[in-house]
């Protein structure tokens, strides 16, 4: 747990992690907590699933346990999961790559239905708000339509907030570029209805 050989000791990264996770005060904050760790530093979902064994009292430990499970299939922030868990896994529609290569190999994509021509990009507030970054995403996008690729952006509120409307909106976009998807409504207050 300990890191002797640093002046002065500190814990491993993976079980700092773990020790933010049990003051964390909500499931974003243990989402970001765990998103910001893992993949950055030489931590692994793997190293902090090893270290999880020394915290048997962690709150929200089944929590964590899945966040390792979705970080491991490519989820790197709080909006890359929140479209997992509340636009894509509950409406039932298709799995995009999750961090997929660009052509020129510079920049990976949030999300990517390849096979029907459409990008997903989840612009949070991290590397989205300034004009450069505004510049470096237009030039993002002017060059997957020259690629044939089309993007839709979503933010915060699509995401969090509108999650049952993006989702019927998504499949729309894709039921349009041929891909056959039947959303599934995920309660009765659901945008989609059965």
């Amino acid at each position: 747990m300990i890191r002797g050989a640093t002046s002065p000791p500190r814990l491993k990264m993976e079980h700092n992690v773990l020790v933010t996770i049990a003051a964390a005060t909500s499931e974003s904050e243990v989402v970001a907590a765990l998103a910001d760790t893992v993949g950055r530093f030489g931590t692994t979902a793997e190293a902090v699933r090893k270290a999880l064994k020394s915290h048997p009292r962690l709150p929200r430990r089944a929590l964590v346990s899945a966040l390792l499970d979705d970080i491991e299939l490519g989820t790197e922030s709080v909006l890359e999961h929140g479209f997992l868990t509340r636009v894509e896994r509950p409406h039932a529609l298709p799995t995009p790559t999750r961090q997929a290569a660009r052509q020129d190999g510079a920049q990976r994509r949030d999300l990517a239905y390849a096979e029907f021509g459409l990008v997903i990009e989840l612009d949070g507030r991290l590397n989205h708000e300034s004009w450069k970054a505004g510049n470096r995403d237009a030039a993002r996008d002017l060059a997957d339509l020259v690629a044939g690729q089309s993007v839709l952006r979503l933010r915060w509120q699509q995401v969090m907030e509108q999650s049952c409307e993006t989702a019927l909106q998504l499949a729309r976009v894709l039921w349009s570029r041929g891909c056959r998807v039947v959303p599934q409504s995920c309660g009765p207050n659901c945008a989609i209805k059965p």
